[in-house]
């Protein structure tokens, strides 16, 4: 198996993308040449110069953002492996980007300990490509894991309010493990991301004042109105209503 790999980091913020590519030089790992990239056309030149084994991307950027860097890069390769940057509330992203073989993701901030597990996954994955299928192999379908599965399911059902047991069965998965695992992930407990979850949603429901706050409490899977109001404020420091007008204020 080959010992030495590349990886191109792709992110607009110096500072990120900088303190990326001196985190990884030191997590010990058989990659031999980082790169890295400011901006989306810089990321798909130097792919197509430098042709690295991973690439790490962030989803969202100015103009060409990662999920077109993404789309550019399997035109030309179908064997990289990519690894994508999220945040809370791009979940959506991240769903579009397991059509185009994403191998993994990293939500942000990003802990030390899930890049290295997350990045000697994707070594493993191209060395066992190279050994096994051979230099024409193709992906098959999208390996983005089990966590990845689960928040893409989250993102589709979070309003019918999925308990931990049913994604856990969802991703084939035993409920304890998938917890310890999701939480290892995600950085929060299961419970609390649904809530946050919600709570976004909801915040894009109340840009629109038509939309009833009962209703807005209802459509992202609430039951009790009050109930909805106290996380909400707890998750953001308002109330929905606070949120509304501080929001409606600020575009004034």
């Amino acid at each position: 198996m080959q010992t030495d790999y590349s990886i191109l980091i792709v992110e607009d913020e110096d500072i990120i993308r900088q303190g990326l590519a001196k985190i990884i030089g030191r997590l010990d790992l058989p990659i031999g040449t980082i790169t890295e990239a400011g901006d989306g056309p810089s990321a798909v030149r130097l792919f197509r110069e430098r042709k690295p084994h991973i690439v790490l991307t962030d989803i969202r950027m100015p103009g060409m953002s990662g999920l077109d860097v993404i789309k550019e890069i399997r035109k030309h390769d179908s064997r990289a492996r990519i690894v994508i940057l999220s945040g809370y509330g791009e979940f959506e992203y991240a769903r579009t980007a397991i059509r185009f073989g994403v191998t993994d993701y990293l939500l942000k901030p990003v802990k030390k300990s899930i890049l290295r597990e997350v990045l000697q996954r994707a070594i493993h994955a191209v060395g066992a490509a190279s050994t096994e299928a051979g230099p024409e192999a193709r992906p098959t379908g999208s390996s983005l894991g089990a966590v990845g599965l689960a928040l893409s399911y989250l993102a589709d059902h979070y309003a019918d309010n999925p308990g931990l047991e049913e994604v856990a069965r969802h991703v084939a998965l035993n409920p304890n493990y998938f917890s310890s695992l999701f939480r290892r992930r995600a950085g929060v407990r299961f419970s609390r991301y649904l809530q946050e979850l919600k709570v976004d949603k909801a915040k894009e429901l109340l840009l629109d004042p038509r939309n009833k706050i009962y209703r807005i409490s209802a459509s992202v899977g609430f039951n009790d109105e009050k109930y909805f109001c106290r996380v909400f404020k707890k998750l953001t420091g308002q109330t929905p209503k606070e949120y509304r007008m501080h929001r409606q204020r600020s575009t004034a």
